[in-house]
């Protein structure tokens, strides 16, 4: 325990400046002493996994597992002694501990926030360079730019409008150049609306990298329209955690994938896939655990004879060396058409909507896929505002035939622009409650608790099949 205080009068407990200063000679050697002895290969912290379909398993990473995992991060993010970060993901989970071990290995001066719920004012106070977030972080800046849309005078509304759309047409990606005329129109939109957004983050934010779930595409063109260059990477608590990730260099991104492999991490698709070429995504690398505590035949379960570890996820390759994640290959059902569905990317679609907060597919052993869908109330009721459509409490607008009628435009848009014929959604249920861990219909890191949410609207999802 350390005190802030110049001097702590507190018993067992040393002041800031005592753990500041420079170690004397027997100090110096008491800490050499104790980095000669531990090994690469030991233990260096055991992780329990969120368990979303068994029990948490403890996953054992060594010291060599999280170092490597460093050193590939920090050859690909920019980082270093003159930025700034601010950390408010949980330590607890590997990926904000790595995270803070690359900026303690760049020299990166972190400040770790309180509560999310505080973000946005310490983002103002921090000024920080780079964060780490996961998807919904960038789905409530969203929001707040939309809030002050909502509340905007006609003429405002429509700059807002017109300058979001812009953004989510953000065209570089990969090797594809800007045109001259999305340039010049970018340059306005950021005079009049991204500075003012850029602001409300401090406005020195210049990188976020994303992960722990997947990040609607439109967002990431928005954030990198507005100067704020958003990457989304991929991995596993097993994998130390960090398997792919797009580059913040020109060329290295393609929005919708989540990146190139990680330096010194071998990805690869399992020998089976469907027409589409998605298949098992394995790994193999520095980083891959060793296997789970107590528990030897579920860990070599987890590897192929060669050595490969196999994730559990669905991907394929684009652009020759970008990973695509397309579902997790215990989730995909079967209807009973005979084909299959990887329930993962239909919600990805479905989230794509504005007026969709949360949505789970569902499908197996029916004759076509339906989804429980939560919306989001806030753009919700400032359409039934502009609609002249009256508000009540959610549970009741559910229910209001011209809410049914918007979402229905909603999936009918979706269906025929972004999924195909088997994953189209015939049939829907909308909720009036959110998905929260606290309800128990999320994991701690946010992904669906699909078993418990099958079981806490059975009635529902009965009626979508009747």
């Amino acid at each position: 325990v350390f005190s802030f205080e110049p001097h702590s009068d507190i018993p067992d407990v040393l002041s800031w400046n005592a753990l500041a200063c420079e170690p004397d000679e027997h100090l110096a050697g008491k800490i050499q002493y104790y980095r000669e002895g531990i090994q690469e290969d030991q233990l260096a912290t055991l992780l329990y996994t969120s368990g979303t379909t068994g029990l948490p398993k403890g996953v054992m990473l060594s010291h060599k597992n999280i170092v490597s995992n460093v050193k590939s991060v920090l050859a690909i993010v920019p980082v270093g002694p003159e930025s700034v970060a601010v950390s408010f993901l949980p330590v607890s989970h590997i990926l904000e501990r790595m995270v803070c071990f690359t900026y303690q290995a760049a020299g990166t001066a972190i400040w770790f926030a309180d509560s999310v719920e505080r973000l946005p004012r310490i983002l103002q106070e921090v000024r920080p360079h780079f964060i780490s977030a996961v998807p919904r972080v960038l789905e409530r800046m969203y929001e707040r730019l939309l809030e002050e849309r909502n509340r905007s005078g006609k003429l405002k509304k429509k700059i807002l409008d017109w300058a979001i759309a812009l953004g989510e047409r953000f065209p570089y990606s990969g090797g594809q150049a800007m045109p001259l005329d999305y340039r010049l129109k970018r340059w306005l939109a950021d005079v009049l609306v991204f500075r003012q957004w850029r602001k409300r983050m401090g406005g020195r934010i210049r990188y976020i990298a994303v992960g722990a779930a997947a990040l609607q595409p439109r967002l990431g063109r928005l954030f990198s329209a507005a100067r704020i260059d958003v990457r989304e990477g991929y991995g596993l608590t097993e994998t130390s955690p960090v398997i792919a990730f797009n580059r913040f260099e020109p060329g290295g991104v393609h929005f919708g994938t989540v990146g190139i492999p990680a330096p010194g991490v071998e990805v690869r698709i399992s020998a089976e896939t469907d027409e589409e070429g998605n298949g098992e995504v394995e790994v193999r690398g520095p980083n891959v655990t060793r296997g789970y505590l107590n528990l030897p035949e579920e860990s070599a379960e987890r590897f192929t004879p060669d050595g490969w570890f196999k994730t559990g996820d669905l991907g394929r390759f684009e652009f020759k060396r970008f990973l695509r994640i397309t579902g997790r290959k215990s989730e995909v059902f079967k209807t009973t058409t005979g084909k299959f569905v990887a329930p993962a990317f239909v919600e990805q679609q479905l989230v794509r909507s504005p007026f969709i907060s949360q949505a789970m597919a569902i499908g197996l052993n029916r004759p076509y896929v339906a989804a429980l869908i939560v919306p989001e109330f806030q753009q919700l009721e400032y359409w039934c505002r502009e609609n002249k459509v009256h508000w009540t409490a959610p549970q009741y607008m559910i229910l209001n035939p011209k809410v049914q009628k918007l979402f229905r435009q909603e999936l009918d848009q979706l269906n025929e622009t972004r999924l195909g014929s088997v994953e189209k959604v015939r049939e829907f249920q909308l909720l009036h409650e959110p998905w929260t861990p606290e309800n128990g219909l999320l994991t701690p890191t946010l992904k669906l608790r699909r078993e418990v949410i099958l079981k806490a609207f059975a009635a529902e999802v009965e009626k979508l099949f009747e």
